[in-house]
């Protein structure tokens, strides 16, 4: 693969993940409000679509990782940013831009990811307390 090839498919990759983080962010939300209203159906239903995207976006990290190996660069955000300085400036303003704008998605599609853990891991502590049934831990039956 020519280095052309290389950073042509990063740049798509940046491009399909910001996809697949616009999808996310609104399934990361109704998540949000499904356990808000404790659904369990609508939870599994919307849980699969969730996993869905974030197989895709894994996927694609690998792709990154592996490329940036190829290139020679850090497989990291360093090494990004050292190939995106690299280019010629309306390419690497381009792939900044993308770049950074993944990051900020990332960045809200995990915080709100934590904010439903966080809702789930309360709401298991209150039906522990309710049902007067210790919470299993990891691995453990209930």
């Amino acid at each position: 693969m020519s280095l052309k090839q290389r950073i042509a498919g990063l740049i798509q990759g940046i491009q399909d993940d910001r996809k697949h983080c616009a999808s996310l962010l609104p399934l990361l939300q109704r998540q949000q409000q499904l356990l808000a209203a404790t659904d369990a159906e609508g939870l599994a239903q919307v849980g699969q679509e969730i996993e869905q995207l974030l197989d895709g976006l894994r996927q694609s990290a690998r792709q990154r990782v592996r490329a940036l190996e190829e290139l020679g660069l850090p497989a990291d955000q360093q090494g990004m940013l050292k190939l995106i300085q690299q280019l010629p400036s309306s390419l690497s303003t381009q792939m900044l831009e993308s770049w950074k704008a993944l990051e900020t998605s990332l960045a809200q599609c995990k915080a709100l990811n934590e904010r439903n853990g966080e809702l789930l891991a309360s709401q298991r502590t209150i039906w522990a307390e309710l049902t007067g049934k210790a919470e299993a831990g990891y691995g453990e039956a209930e």
